[in-house]
């Protein structure tokens, strides 16, 4: 009898061990972006959106393009930097580095909001926002 309980026990440890398995596995399946914690990177931004338009200020990526954004009333204030490389290379992206902005653009801070920068170009302003998780 002792036998027949130490087997089933046996049998039911293994079967909950399986189950962990499964979920393990299952956690395998989902992307990488669902787990992460913390700042969208370059990376992740432009692995959804190959052509959107971003830069790297302070260890944070900023967008453009947001219909919000840019309809916010800003006024520029202290120039913070300048864009030091351009590319599309989301590996080479260190603060200063943009995806389309040229060498040399000017990046002001605004007055009104923290999470706002304007880089300063030869067409016009163009808005950017901080990509923060939370």
């Amino acid at each position: 009898m002792r036998a027949w309980i130490l087997i089933v026990c046996t049998a039911l440890l293994l079967a909950g061990c399986g189950s962990d398995q499964a979920k393990q596995e299952e956690r395998k399946n989902h992307s990488f972006e669902e787990h992460v914690l913390g700042n969208p990177t370059p990376q992740m931004v432009l692995q959804r959106n190959p052509a959107a338009d971003i830069m790297m200020y302070s260890h944070v990526v900023l967008i453009a393009g947001s219909d919000w954004v840019n309809e916010t009333e800003l006024t520029k204030d202290t120039l913070l930097s300048r864009i030091s490389l351009q590319t599309d290379d989301p590996a080479k992206f260190v603060n200063g580095t943009a995806s389309k902005l040229p060498i040399g653009t000017k990046i002001y801070e605004v007055k009104e909001r923290g999470d706002i920068l304007i880089a300063e170009t030869d067409k016009g302003d163009i808005r950017y926002y901080k990509l923060i998780e939370g």
